[in-house]
């Protein structure tokens, strides 16, 4: 086996054994006479630590970053963190005040924090998460942070025997997203501060105060000198959006050796929303004999929220909690306060059952369900999920489902006992079976369809004994699912079920009301053909507010699609019940999609924010409970044009008129007749805004993402033919600093006063002469920040309101740019290339001229030249075509460009695809001998380190020649072509066919949904719902096996090769596969191929050289790494 080891020479033997072991360590270095207040490690220079006794890094790789030498610790499980264990000369069992010194290089946008263990751990008992989080912010640059600690204690109680540890995911931080290279870390002992502030807080759980409730906000001052200290505090309140309400100054005494509480009074905030506080203090007081100044700031969360009363539920709206992963009583008082009906949780069956026939419900989710009951809330109980007792597995291993008569005799005897617990407790009726079944990250065994009809006959017998009125649902589907709920109906599972559950999430970044409607109405009829009378159930739906995560929306799309969603449920009638997905965020990490789909901040809390804090949404679905508890649907006005603009109203469970409106992402005028004089209009979290007259009962508005509730004697509820009131811009984007100037009209030809409201900041008010005659206008600056801003401009004539109008403007880059496709340019060359960019102005009021270059520079002999765009006017798209450097080798590689507008650039990047198949007028010969001019698709190639991966520490990619390979793709009405060339030195498959892949092999994969946007993401980001195929050359011959696949009717495992054919020839070091794939084994029987359809591709090569598969090489991505297309390229198909 040729040698793949590239550590560094320069390293001693036993160095390099103690990196292939997966670790780094300082053993006996340091000197006797050290500085026992100081500590040092580099990885640079690991021989001279001082009072370092371990130092763990599993998996360690080095890299050399601007002139040092770096330890990389990535974002795969094994090489998250660095741990750390020093000398005993720094155990202080009572807490040593250090300060934690890291050096880092500034690149990317990964994140990292400490961990360690105190005298008042926090978490588990076991240990305490810094308040601070390294963002890394991509300089360039060596940078350190210093992370100041008071109570860690060094006696080596964290984790493994070590004192704290440097990681890229904490329970407070979540995972970062890319990479951290770390140089060194220095310890020092410091003394005490001598003031320390407490966090801000309340009686209430997470600050959140309701009506009538005193609004009082506590900080502690300890002060830990022999001094009275004293002097000020100033304190500011700002809201949502950052604007500052009101500053005041207290003087603060603060007596020696006590800690005293600072009390700030927050009565005259009153309206609902969320909110900060900023705190500032000065204070001074004499330490042996000498004047200390004290100052340092504190800033904390707190609330105003229409709480539900306790007797008032919504068993429509309900939320979903991970009951024993954060503070039990306060997740039960949250779920109150919101007025849901149920939560959604489960008993696992692995903790139910830890030996074989014994089973008893775990402490703490008898704990959790005493607190759901107390508070007289009701379950929703998940059915889940395996047990390694009975599928040989491994303990962490949850998510493999019962198949065998004695797994499922167990299986059944858990559901049973879970229902009895519920019976005794008097607690919950309704069942769900499994989670998330039709995906692999909940079904990592694959197992059928029909089993899954099993488990649930199993779970209605078992449960419906215990309790005979329950209510057992099925499917808890990843998405809608509606080709598995079809199986799954043809299977007979109507029969034992009660109703079926989905998780209509949209992964597109938005929430749109059409797909939702589109969906539900697929997955409801699918259950009408088998005689419907089912329940309906949304056991999960949210959406993420990880505002740097892909699939993250912007904090009040998150609140306003809580009203949009519950509003189309009830008013297009989709569902009976809903559950929200979940009520508290796993942390403060924006960059992950998981941590962010809570209702209230997380449970541990970084600096500057409250433990469980109400964001946006939760002060949302709290007055949504309060106003349509009980209510029933009325009518809606609907607009085919735009089925994102939408009005529903609603009667009341008190007889009164209420409707929620709102549009899609552009803001948009409309007019209603309502029948009445006058209506109130409310905003999203319930304050009243506004009374407006109407014109003969019509009434014009500008609506918004964000929905508001109009509140009325609505006798008419129906489209009106023409707007009265109207503002000429009602949305757009500002360049920083300058003017806008926005027309305001009024059909009726009256003299109006405008009032324009900025609470939102981003603009100021430079002219506002109202109308005359019905014509007039106001004129608003830039303030020079960033961001989207609602104006929102009242009209009054004579004092009364009679129309109210919003623009949202955008202030930042003025232009949108897409890479959106890479077109060859020549039928004779293959190798002439370009990128296709499309430049969108999407400012109102500017024209403007540019240039478009490669970031790289521009290279005239190779064809590679910068290309002007002239006069591109306000909402006009301009689209630009450059040239690539000739692509005889069509690589996927990241191509990146810059545009330059008035002085400013702005870029944008993508990475290559080349990925073309030709139509086959003339099939190809399937014989292993590839003759180019059969084969009319584009040669696109994979030969490039960075498409090659080690899955062995120590190995590393030799070249081309080590792997690499060359494809062509084919099509016709009947079947996909592949002509693949792999070189490799060495070829190696002795495997059996369902482990294959771990042999010399060609995989690919192929998905249809995503230009549907018709997909499902998991936890992590993930569409792993796609088709996957494996071709070897085994020693029983060739053969295809089938990985995963779209259609639930076509089986995981070995492909039939009767309609397929498969032609392997090994010559030197390349081995050629031909390959023709009817569409039908990947997209199932009578798929009907669309050329116009988007289609998703990947290929990998597999390596083995006879000790197992060390490695890969891909041609985009998404199989061998991780399952998830979309990592995928587009695959054309030509005709």
């Amino acid at each position: 086996m040729k040698a793949k080891t590239t550590i560094m020479r320069i390293f001693s033997i036993f160095l390099i054994l103690t990196m292939l072991l997966g670790m780094t360590s300082s053993v006996g270095f340091a000197a006797e006479n050290e500085d026992e207040n100081h500590a040092y490690y580099s990885f640079e220079n690991r021989r001279n630590s001082e009072n370092v006794t371990s130092v763990r890094a599993t998996d360690a790789t080095y890299v050399e970053k601007d002139g040092k030498l770096a330890l990389e610790r990535t974002t795969l499980e094994a090489e998250l963190y660095i741990s750390v264990k020093l000398d005993d000369c720094f155990t202080n069992e009572e807490g040593q005040p250090v300060i934690i010194s890291v050096e880092y290089f500034d690149e990317g946008e990964g994140m990292f924090t400490i961990a360690y263990s105190g005298t008042n751990n926090t978490i588990n008992g076991r240990h305490t998460n810094v308040e601070d989080i390294v963002y890394l912010e991509n300089t360039g640059e060596w940078k350190t942070h210093e992370f100041y600690i008071e109570d860690i204690t060094f006696d080596h109680s964290y984790y493994d025997g070590y004192d704290f540890r440097i990681g890229l995911w904490s329970e407070s931080m979540g995972r970062s997203v890319e990479n951290v290279y770390i140089h060194s870390f220095t310890v020092e002992k410091v003394p005490p501060k001598d003031m320390v502030l407490g966090g801000i807080e309340s009686e209430y759980v997470g600050n959140i105060f309701g009506p009538g409730e005193d609004k009082q906000l506590t900080m502690d001052v300890d002060n830990r000198t022999e001094s009275e200290f004293t002097g000020t505090v100033d304190y500011t309140v700002r809201d949502f959006y950052g604007m500052e309400l009101f500053t005041k100054t207290e003087d603060v005494k603060i007596a020696p050796a006590e800690a005293a509480a600072v009390n700030f009074d927050m009565n005259e905030i009153d309206k609902f929303g969320v909110y900060t506080l900023e705190t500032a203090y000065n204070l001074k007081g004499t330490v042996n004999g000498e004047e200390h100044t004290f100052t340092d700031v504190q800033t904390g969360d707190f609330s105003y929220v229409n709480k539900v009363p306790h007797e008032l539920k919504n068993s429509r709206m309900n939320i979903g909690a991970h009951g024993t992963w954060y503070d039990m009583e306060e997740t039960a008082i949250l779920a109150d306060w919101l007025g849901s009906e149920s939560i959604r949780d489960e008993i696992r069956w692995r903790y139910v059952e830890q030996e074989k026939g014994s089973l008893s419900i775990p402490a703490d989710n008898r704990e959790f369900t005493g607190y759901v009951k107390e508070k007289d809330l009701k379950t929703l109980q998940i059915l889940a999920y395996g047990n390694w007792l009975y599928d040989g597995g491994t303990a962490s291993n949850q998510m493999v489902a019962p198949e065998t008569e004695e797994q499922l005799d167990a299986w059944e005897r858990y559901c049973g006992f879970i229902a009895e617990y519920h019976k005794n407790m008097d607690l919950s009726k309704e069942f769900e079976v499994w989670n998330e079944y039709n995906i692999t990250a909940f079904n990592s065994n694959e197992a059928s369809a029909e089993n899954y009809v099993e488990m649930t006959k199993r779970a209605n017998r078992a449960v419906k004994a215990q309790i005979p009125d329950a209510k057992i649902i099925g499917g808890g589907f990843a998405g809608t699912a509606v080709d598995y709920l079809k199986n799954l109906l043809s299977l007979g599972i109507y029969d034992y079920v009660d109703g079926f559950s989905c998780h209509p999430y949209d992964w597109s970044g938005d929430f749109r009301n059409e797909t939702f409607v589109a969906g539900m109405n697929q997955f409801n009829d699918a259950i009408d053909e088998y005689g419907g009378n089912k329940l309906i159930y949304l056991t999960e739906l949210g959406i993420n507010d990880g505002t740097k995560a892909d699939t993250g929306v912007p904090t009040m799309e998150k609140a306003s699609m809580i009203i949009q969603a519950y509003s189309l449920m009830v008013g297009e009638d989709l569902a009976d019940k809903w559950w929200w997905y979940d009520i508290i965020k796993d942390s403060a990490n924006t960059t992950d999609q998981e941590s962010n789909f809570g209702l209230v901040k997380a449970q541990s809390a970084v600096k500057g924010e409250t433990k469980y804090a109400a964001t946006p949404a939760y002060v949302v679905m709290t007055n949504m409970n309060c106003e349509l508890t009980g209510a029933t649907p009325n009518g809606s006005i609907l607009y085919d044009e735009d089925p994102e603009l939408r009005a529903y109203r609603f009667k009341t469970r008190d007889n009164k008129d209420v409707a929620t409106v709102w549009c899609g992402s552009e803001p948009t005028t409309v007019s209603f007749n309502l029948g009445c004089d006058t209506v109130d209009i409310y905003d999203l979290y319930g304050n009243y805004v506004e009374t407006i007259h109407g014109n003969d009962g019509v009434f014009t508005f500008t609506l918004a993402e964000e929905p508001i509730y109009i509140k009325g004697d609505l006798r008419s509820f129906e489209k009106a033919d023409s707007n009265i009131v109207t503002a000429g811009y009602t949305s757009g984007v500002v360049m920083s600093g300058q003017e806008i100037t926005v027309p305001l009209n009024d059909a009726l030809g009256r003299d109006l006063t405008v009032e324009v409201d900025l609470s939102e900041g981003g603009f100021e008010l430079t002219e506002n002469n109202g109308l005359t005659n019905g014509s007039g206008s106001v004129t608003l600056k830039s303030l020079g920040v960033d961001g989207d801003f609602n104006i929102k401009y009242t009209f009054y004539e004579d004092g009364t309101a009679v129309g109210m109008q919003l623009s949202r403007f955008t202030v930042g880059q003025p232009v949108e740019l897409e890479i959106t496709d890479f077109e060859q340019t020549s039928t004779i060359d293959d190798s002439c290339w370009r990128a296709v960019i499309k430049i969108r102005n999407i400012t109102r009021s500017n024209t403007f001229d540019g240039v478009c270059e490669p970031t790289g520079g521009i290279d005239p002999s190779k064809g590679v030249n910068a290309v002007k765009f002239f006069d591109l006017g306000p909402g006009e798209e301009q689209t630009i075509y450059m040239n690539l450097p000739p692509q005889v080798k069509k690589r996927n590689t990241t191509v990146s460009y810059k545009v330059t507008i008035n002085g400013a650039d702005y870029f944008v990047e993508s990475r290559t695809n080349f990925q073309t198949a030709g139509y086959a007028y003339n099939k190809p010969n399937i014989d292993g001998t590839i003759d180019r001019n059969e084969w009319s698709g584009a040669w696109v190639t994979a030969d490039q380190e960075e498409n090659a991966y080690s899955l062995v520490a120590g190995t590393t990619w030799g070249g081309p020649s080590d792997v690499s390979f060359e494809f062509n793709t084919m099509w016709d009405e009947e079947n996909l072509y592949m002509a693949v060339a792999v070189e490799d030195n060495v070829f190696c498959n002795n495997e059996p066919i369902d482990t294959m892949w771990a042999g010399d092999c060609l995989q690919f994969g192929i998905e249809d949904q995503i230009g549907t946007g018709n997909y499902v993401l998991d936890g992590q980001a993930r569409n792993s719902t796609f088709t996957e195929m494996a071709f070897a050359m085994l020693p029983t011959g060739p053969a295809i096996y089938r990985y995963k696949t779209m259609n639930p009717s076509l089986s995981v495992g070995a492909v039939d090769m009767t309609n397929c054919k498969l032609a392997m020839v090994r010559e030197g070091t390349t081995t050629v596969y031909e390959i023709s794939i009817p569409w039908s084994e990947m997209f199932g029987e009578g798929y009907e191929v669309d050329p116009d359809r988007i289609y998703m591709f990947s290929a990998v090569a597999n390596d083995n050289d006879g000790s197992g598969r060390w490695g890969y090489i891909e041609y985009n991505s998404g199989i061998a790494r991780e399952k998830n297309a979309m990592d995928f390229g587009r695959l054309r198909l030509l005709k």
